[in-house]
């Protein structure tokens, strides 16, 4: 069985011939044994192995087997003894405290700016910690440091602390940290939260928060800058209304915003976020702040499909944002106002709402927008679905600059999720021409990005593109595959479910799989809450027609009229590239 024993009775026959032959004390056993117990205990859950696999089909041997493998535990009076060892310090007993307070780490700098000792009388007590087997010096780092020899040891120091002391001395590790430690205020804004919180400095602890939050997601860190606001929105509503409720508006939006590009456009914590950044607002009458948690709640009634809905919110943000002479919002309201046309498929108010927020832009005063709306930047949003606008319109020579433009905006903004978003709707943009090679770039870019940065909106939808790209030739049976594989996780978290239903569609059909491809194309129909509104609705219904004749040729009225129906569609949107491949699907079935 049994090299994992082997390894614990020679750990301990090792053990026990030390305290013989250097009268090691039994703390002193316990304290290292706790040490060899961890190794031990994980290499033998690591190593051993049963006898034989019939063991695992006979219950009784497996039991009984389960029964003579002894379940360690450190004994109940091992925290007794750490506390008696700590009492024996005499003065070192407070420096250990301190240095608890801390954490099992510590720098002497930090230390010392801490308990406020003499140098010398401080060296004195580290000596006697070392010497003790409390701590002992880390020699790796520019700064001298020290670490407890074992967590149990800094716990038992740590709680051995009163709480009003144990208070105090967070309170002096967070001012040490403030007053002398620069580098580690500006790098590390979550350890001040922690030792201020912990002292009770509800404020200070808060404002931290607030900065390790933004601190994330400037480093696109946005799971990390989530914990962090959550935190923050907890201290906050510790607070006294008045000020407490204008701090939770705030923490409420950082959510809202930071939801939208960890969990998705359309998740029910960005819409629970900015529902209750709403209320804060009307309540407080912060027009700004109400402003921006409607342009949330747009967002996610855009992208979970509720058009109407995010057609009249659209509406009523440019005329907040008008009545309020807000150049900055009135931007972001436009934006709504045309991401919303694209969504809706209304080529003509997609272009004319884009056109109006590039013009609005400046880089030197709007750039921060990313972080407060939605994750991306309005202008790269803007180029992208410009330039989709043109190539739906049927004008290719305006539709290239502006997917250059807005992915060059992106790569100077430096900002991960806006150059995702700019590369994956530059990537349909190539789709729509049916270019399989400049597509299949984007995408590719677009899904490592997602992958480096957790952007769950843009890893499984760009992978859809980048299947569609691949379909044919000899890569043709990979990209079915990697369209199964990934088609429900791009319709819950990308943008634009129905869309790539259609892609996935396009693709089984041509891999001789028309039932398969009609049940996405269902579905993506029955995804459309207003009859005939949609991004890519005409080339779903002109698909369907040409499933159903896959299917069966017989089927001729049915894909007539499903190609009527696209031809009509696509004149309504101004989608002319739609209204032509319908028309030539209605001539070919005419012949």
């Amino acid at each position: 069985v049994t090299r994992g024993y082997l390894l614990i009775l020679c750990a301990i026959l090792v053990l026990a011939a030390g305290l013989r032959v250097y009268g090691l004390g039994a703390e002193s056993f316990w304290i290292d044994e706790l040490y060899m117990l961890e190794y031990t205990a994980g290499h033998c859950h690591a190593n051993a192995t049963l006898p034989t696999d019939r063991v695992l089909d006979d219950p009784p041997r497996l039991a009984t087997l389960e029964k003579a493998v002894p379940v360690w535990k450190v004994p109940a009076t091992l925290k007794d003894s750490l506390m008696a060892r700590l009492d024996r310090l005499g003065g070192a007993r407070e420096v250990a405290q301190i240095a608890a307070v801390i954490g099992r780490q510590f720098t002497f700098a930090l230390l010392e700016a801490t308990a406020r000792k003499d140098s010398d009388e401080l060296e004195d007590m580290l000596a006697k910690l070392v010497a003790a087997g409390i701590v002992f010096p880390e020699e790796r780092g520019l700064e001298r440091s020290f670490n407890f020899k074992h967590a149990l040891v800094r716990d038992a120091a740590y709680e051995s602390l009163l709480l009003m002391r144990r208070r105090e001395w967070h309170g002096r590790v967070g001012l040490a940290l403030e007053q002398r430690f620069g580098d580690v205020v500006a790098k590390e804004p979550e350890l001040l939260a922690y030792h201020f919180g912990e002292a009770g400095q509800l404020s200070l602890a808060r404002d931290y928060r607030m900065r390790a939050g933004n601190q994330a997601v400037s480093r696109s860190a946005y799971v990390e800058a989530i914990a962090h606001f959550t935190a923050a929105l907890k201290l906050a509503e510790t607070m006294p209304p008045q000020d407490g409720l204008r701090r939770q508006l705030e923490f409420w939006l950082k959510l809202g915003a930071a939801s939208v590009v960890a969990r998705g456009l359309q998740s029910v914590e960005a819409e629970t976020a900015y529902t209750k950044a709403g209320e804060i607002g009307e309540q407080l009458r912060d027009g700004p702040a109400s402003f921006q948690a409607k342009w949330g709640l747009w967002i996610n009634a855009n992208l979970r499909r509720k058009t109407a809905l995010a057609r009249d919110r659209a509406g009523e943000l440019v005329s907040l944002a008008q009545q309020s002479g807000d150049r900055e919002l009135l931007l972001e309201a436009y934006h709504c106002q045309f991401s919303t046309a694209y969504f809706r498929g209304d080529v003509g108010g997609a272009l004319e709402g884009s056109q109006h927020v590039l013009a609005l832009y400046d880089i030197a005063q709007h750039r921060h927008l990313a972080h407060a709306f939605g994750g991306h930047d309005p202008a790269v949003c803007a180029h992208v679905q410009c330039g989709n606008s043109w190539r739906l319109s049927g004008d290719e020579q305006q539709a290239i600059p502006h997917f250059t433009q807005g992915i060059a905006l992106a790569e100077m903004l430096d900002h991960p999720n806006s150059l995702a978003h700019g590369l994956h709707n530059a990537g349909i943009g190539y789709q729509l021409a049916g270019d399989r090679e400049a597509t299949y770039a984007a995408a590719h870019r677009a899904a490592a990005l997602a992958e480096k940065f957790a952007l769950p909106p843009w890893r499984a939808s760009s992978l859809i593109l980048a299947g569609w790209a691949t379909a044919n030739g000899a890569g043709a049976a990979d990209a079915v595959r990697l369209i199964d594989a990934e088609i429900a996780n791009a319709t819950a978290a990308g943008p634009l479910p129905q869309y790539y239903l259609g892609l996935a569609a396009e693709v089984l059909l041509t891999a001789g799989r028309a039932a398969d491809a009609l049940g996405h194309l269902d579905r993506a129909v029955a995804g459309i809450d207003e009859a005939g509104i949609g991004i890519y609705l005409p080339e779903i219904y002109r698909l369907r027609g040409a499933c159903l004749l896959a299917l069966d040729r017989g089927n001729k009225s049915e894909a007539r009229s499903a190609f009527a129906t696209a031809a009509d569609i696509a004149k309504r949107q101004g989608a002319v590239i739609f209204e032509r491949r319908a028309e030539a699907s209605l001539s070919e079935l005419a012949k």
